[in-house]
């Protein structure tokens, strides 16, 4: 039986998930809006994107001015990242595809 409690690991993933989901659903946006939206901490998304853009699942895509302070960094999801492949062989044919993931 598994424990009601979340894990290190466990919450490391929904960390993620929830990272992941706001950059797709809402588009590029700022580690600050990523705080603001998901209600994790600053140093929940410093912590994860730092291991997303590490892993090249998460790119910086340029800045935004910020009101009297240094200017926010604009995250988006590496649309490039994931392709997938597939195929079909037949008899008198054959298929193959492929895509990004976007």
């Amino acid at each position: 039986m598994r424990s009601a409690n979340p894990t290190a690991r466990d919450l490391r993933r929904i960390n993620r998930q929830t990272v992941f989901h706001y950059l797709y659903t809402k588009g590029a946006m700022s580690r600050l809006e990523l705080s603001h939206l998901s209600g994790l901490s600053a140093g929940t998304i410093a912590n994860v994107v730092s291991e997303l853009l590490a892993e090249d699942l998460v790119l910086e895509a340029g800045f935004e001015a910020s009101e009297g302070g240094r200017p926010r960094t604009i995250l988006t999801l590496n649309r490039e990242y994931g392709y997938f492949i597939g195929g079909r062989l037949a008899r008198r044919r054959s298929l193959l595809s492929s895509s990004t993931s976007h």
